[in-house]
C-alpha cells in the first residue's frame, strides 16, 4: 500500500514540476526556494500509507545563545498556526515546521502538495520574525 501512495505522490508532484527524491523506504525529499533561501521538505509516510508528515528543515539555523528568546515566540507562533507545529530542534540547532495528515491513494498527491505549500508559506512568514529576534536579542512580538 505504501508503494502505491508514494508513487501517486511522486507522480502528482512531478506533474506540478516539483522535483522529489526518494531518501528511504518511507520518505521523500524536495528542496524549495523561499524568501530566506531554501527549505528542505521531507515527506514521511507511515508503513500503511495512510498518514503523512511533512517536515520543513534547514531554513533557519539557531545558535544556542538565542534559544531562550525563541521559546515564547514559538509558543505564540504555534497558537497562531493552528495545524502546523513549529519546533526548536536543539539537537540539530534549527527551527523546523511539521504538518501531519491522514491520506489515501486518491488524495495523497493533493494533500502532500498543499501541506508543502503551507510549510513554505509559514517559513516565509516566520523567517523575518526570527531574524528580528536574533538581531534584537529579545523576543519579538507576533502581530496577530
Amino acid at each position: 500500500m505504501i508503494e502505491n501512495t508514494i508513487t501517486a505522490v511522486v507522480e502528482d508532484l512531478e506533474k506540478r514540476d516539483i522535483k522529489v527524491e526518494r531518501v528511504s523506504e518511507t520518505a521523500l525529499l524536495s528542496r524549495w526556494r523561499i524568501e530566506g533561501g531554501s527549505i528542505d521538505l521531507f515527506i514521511q509516510f507511515d508503513l500503511e500509507g495512510e498518514m503523512v508528515r511533512i517536515i520543513g528543515v534547514n531554513f533557519l539555523n539557531v545558535v544556542e545563545k538565542y534559544w531562550d528568546c525563541f521559546y515564547e515566540l514559538i509558543n505564540d507562533l504555534n497558537d497562531e498556526s493552528l495545524f502546523a507545529t513549529i519546533i526548536l530542534d536543539k539537537k540539530e540547532k534549527q527551527v523546523r515546521i511539521e504538518y501531519a495528515h491522514i491520506i489515501n491513494e486518491e488524495n495523497c498527491g493533493d494533500i502532500c502538495f498543499n501541506l508543502m505549500m503551507q510549510i513554505a508559506r509559514l517559513a516565509n512568514k516566520i523567517y523575518p520574525i526570527f531574524m528580528k529576534t536574533i538581531w534584537g536579542g529579545t523576543t519579538f512580538i507576533v502581530d496577530k
